[in-house]
């Protein structure tokens, strides 16, 4: 009988997907919560040399993750839900795609700190941070669980493997153990956590991963859609993470450290849209199927609402931030205040962007995402060259402030398809989303 109003439409999400999106942004704040925690308190017994060289080595190996993800994250996720006949060799496919990836990471990880660094600790970092991602080469039961909307599933299983990793990090710091044992912790929960999640899903949806199941063409349709993906996530990651390795290159390790410190902060901030969008894509894919109208008015909502989680998030921190970092830090990382107020602007720009991703996943435009991303890589590195050595850390901080905003917002611009969720994304910045909702929001109560 007719088409679903939109109120009924929301009604139906919030009861399908409400229980399951609840389980999983509490996973995702428990673990962003606790690993600030430990961080702050590996930070403070480190000292910003020791953890500048931690961080050195992890946003190398964190910058070259698309090639053990191969951009398939997102095109997995959306192919499960759609309910494909071929599911065991499909699953069985994406796991070997990515193991191989991982093991790719690996390999030009250790080669690339044994050649350039020449140290043991350095290439051990590198060797742990890489075995993360050969872990985790088997979360496909992770986004078949997302699918099976059991998101108290993937919450148990990764809450555990935090709590242990945090567990062990604790005990590292009172026994006085050097960094490495540090990135140990990180393996160890990649490793518990894919554990859990392999053993549930393999009993509950009976999906085992078989060699003999592995299909090639199912592997080569895949990297037909996702390599503007490796690539787009590839520059994605560089405006995160390449800021840190040219401070170490010219400002040196402590200066890392400083900058790492208020990075650690802000990236939980970023976390939160990226995480209620990943939790919100089966229902956008849904509302998609409905009608594009409402498709719409449901990336319109999801907009709005987190420009407005945005600002209650990013004004106390920019206002507090000095007496912030002092309280968790301590005196040592006194500049790493300033960095923090410029990456809460940032963080503006990445919540508004969440749902621009979304939409790109659902109507395939992953080009229009690598010439974005490619565009805010690109300029992140010129900024950075240009503002480092004149304004030290918080010029990388400004570089990323500007990327950020060019990638997520401005790239809106240059491709008329996405003028739609541009217009949508200017009305949300502006707040003016927010009342358009209210209002449509009011009326429907009334009718």
């Amino acid at each position: 009988p007719g088409k679903m109003n939109l109120s009924r439409l929301l009604s139906k999400g919030v009861k399908l997907y409400g229980r399951h999106t609840a389980w999983l942004l509490f996973d995702k704040f428990f673990k962003l919560l606790l690993g600030l925690v430990v961080t702050i308190l590996v930070a403070r017994y480190l000292g910003p040399d020791q953890f500048g060289i931690l961080n050195y080595v992890f946003s190398f190996v964190a910058m070259l993750a698309p090639i053990a993800k191969l951009g398939l994250d997102g095109i997995v996720s959306r192919e499960l839900a759609s309910e494909r006949g071929d599911l065991p060799a499909f699953v069985s496919t994406v796991v070997a795609m990515k193991f191989v990836g991982a093991s790719a990471l690996l390999l030009i990880s250790i080669s690339y700190m044994y050649l350039v660094e020449g140290s043991g600790t350095h290439i051990l970092l590198a060797a742990l941070f890489s075995s993360v991602f050969v872990f985790r080469s088997l979360e496909v039961y992770e986004f078949l669980f997302r699918v099976m909307l059991r998101g108290k599933i993937i919450a148990v299983a990764n809450i555990c493997a935090a709590a242990l990793s945090a567990v062990l990090k604790l005990l590292f710091v009172a026994s006085s153990f050097s960094l490495v044992f540090f990135a140990f912790a990180n393996a160890i929960e990649a490793l518990v956590a894919m554990g859990l999640l392999v053993f549930l899903g393999v009993s509950r949806s009976k999906q085992v991963f078989k060699f003999s199941q592995i299909k090639l063409d199912v592997a080569v349709g895949l990297i037909k859609e996702s390599w503007p993906l490796i690539l787009s996530g590839f520059f994605a990651l560089v405006y995160l993470y390449i800021d840190q390795l040219m401070i170490e290159s010219i400002l040196g390790n402590n200066a890392v450290g400083q900058y790492s410190a208020a990075s650690r902060l802000s990236s939980a901030v970023y976390f939160i849209p990226l995480t209620i969008g990943w939790a919100l894509q089966a229902a956008v894919i849904k509302a998609r199927e409905q009608s594009v109208n409402q498709y719409y008015q449901v990336l319109h909502k999801m907009t709005a609402l987190l420009v407005v989680l945005a600002y209650l998030i990013v004004i106390p921190i920019i206002a507090l931030s000095d007496w912030l970092v002092n309280l968790l830090y301590g005196g040592a990382y006194s500049e790493s205040a300033g960095v923090l107020s410029i990456h809460m602007w940032a963080a503006v720009f990445v919540f508004v962007g969440a749902s621009r991703g979304l939409w790109a996943i659902c109507e395939r435009k992953h080009r229009f995402t690598l010439a974005s991303n490619v565009v805010g890589g690109c300029l992140n590195i010129v900024l950075n060259l240009l503002l480092l050595e004149p304004y030290g850390i918080e010029g990388a901080a400004w570089a990323t402030l500007i990327s950020y905003a060019v990638t997520y917002f401005l790239s809106g611009l240059m491709y008329s398809p996405v003028h739609r969720m541009l217009m949508i994304q200017l009305k949300s910045l502006t707040l003016m989303g927010v009342v358009t909702l209210s209002r449509d929001y009011s009326n429907d109560s009334k009718s």
